[in-house]
């Protein structure tokens, strides 16, 4: 615990150098601090206490996180553009793996998985062989709503026009437009 200045009113050689319910600046920053160190040494315990208090309550979680997001609106957009920047690959796999759990798709992949696709793809689209540079897709060659998995053996990168052009389309059926 940080040392608190000793003339303060509450602090003494012989007692905590803080008071529990005091506003005063040092009081509410060794109570933090306090507070910080007890949940670190307990971290277990205390997600376990916050899951239990979730389950418990899910309306009230579902409340406070409506108001949360409507009173900090543009802090929280904010954070999460700059995060969404510095890491696409991240964004990428979460929006799949959310897709395929909607659809409770088998199988899973992350960005390591597609970008050995890519590799194994020699950089190029899989359907129109363009190159692709930085700019592609995860594309499931079937689609998942059609009963396609999200598994690798499932999953090819492609330029975002064919990905898009493709769609839900059945991989005959897209074969026949790109004649």
């Amino acid at each position: 615990m940080r040392r608190i200045n000793l003339l303060h009113a509450h602090g003494s050689p012989t007692r905590p150098l803080y008071k529990v319910g005091c506003r005063c600046a040092s009081c509410r920053g060794a109570e933090a601090e306090r507070k910080l160190a007890h949940n670190e040494a307990h971290r277990d315990e205390t997600r376990e206490a916050a899951k239990r208090q979730r389950a418990r309550n899910p309306e009230a979680v579902r409340d406070y996180a409506r108001r949360y997001k409507a009173e900090n609106r543009e802090r929280t957009s904010t954070y999460y553009r700059q995060w969404a920047a510095a890491n696409p690959d991240k964004v990428r796999d979460h929006w799949t793996a959310q897709r395929a759990r909607r659809a409770q798709a088998e199988g899973d992949h992350t960005a390591a998985d597609l970008l050995a696709q890519y590799t194994r793809q020699k950089g190029r689209c899989f359907y129109c062989k363009t190159r692709l540079g930085d700019n592609y897709h995860d594309e499931h060659v079937t689609p998942i709503i059609l009963g396609g998995s999200n598994g690798l053996e499932n999953i090819v990168a492609a330029c975002p026009t064919c990905n898009q052009r493709k769609a839900a389309k059945h991989p005959m059926d897209f074969a026949g437009l790109l004649c």
